[in-house]
C-alpha cells in the first residue's frame, strides 16, 4: 500500500482520483484487521446452542403446536425437559396478525422465558397428568427450553 501510495504522489494524481484508487485497498485492510478476527471469533460461538440442541433433542421427534393467528411451533421432549422450536417465516405473520387483531381486550400474560405460552399449551394438549412449568431459558431467538414437573398419578 506503501507503494501505491509513492506512486500516486510521484505521478501528480488528483487527490479525488487516489481515493479512487485506494478505497479498495483500504478496505480490504480494514476487512482484514477487524472484520475478519470478528468473524472468526462469532462463528464457534454462535454454533454452542445449536451442537446443544442437536444433542440433547436430535433423537427425539417434534410435535406441532398451533396457536392463535396461525402462530406454529415445533415441540421437543426429553425426560422432564421441552424444547420449543418457532419458525421465523410463521412469527412474522403472527406478529402482523397479532397487531391487526380486533380483540384488544384479551390481555396478554407476559412471562419470563419467551414461548412459554407454547410450552403450556403443549403440556395441557399433549398430558394425561397435571404438569407445570418450573422454569425456562432462552437458547436462540427461536429456540426455548423449558423444564416441567408433572403431578403424580
Amino acid at each position: 500500500m506503501r507503494l501505491l501510495k509513492k506512486l500516486m504522489l510521484a505521478g501528480g494524481a488528483s487527490s479525488a482520483s487516489k481515493r479512487n484508487i485506494l478505497a479498495p485497498i483500504f478496505y480490504a485492510d480494514l476487512m482484514k484487521t477487524y472484520l475478519l478476527p470478528l468473524l472468526i471469533i462469532a462463528l464457534p460461538l454462535s454454533g454452542c446452542s445449536a451442537a446443544y440442541i442437536m444433542g440433547e433433542y436430535g433423537q427425539s421427534s417434534g410435535h406441532e403446536v398451533r396457536l392463535s393467528c396461525r402462530r406454529a411451533y415445533r415441540v421437543y421432549e426429553k425426560a422432564d425437559k421441552l424444547l420449543v422450536e418457532a419458525f421465523s417465516a410463521s412469527e412474522a405473520a403472527a406478529a402482523a396478525c397479532l397487531v391487526l387483531q380486533a380483540d384488544k381486550e384479551l390481555d396478554q400474560i407476559e412471562h419470563p422465558v419467551r414461548y412459554w405460552d407454547v410450552a403450556e399449551a403443549y403440556l395441557k394438549n399433549m398430558k394425561n397428568q397435571r404438569c407445570a412449568i418450573s422454569g425456562g431459558r432462552q437458547l436462540e431467538l427461536l429456540h426455548s427450553e423449558f423444564s416441567f414437573a408433572c403431578l403424580p398419578r
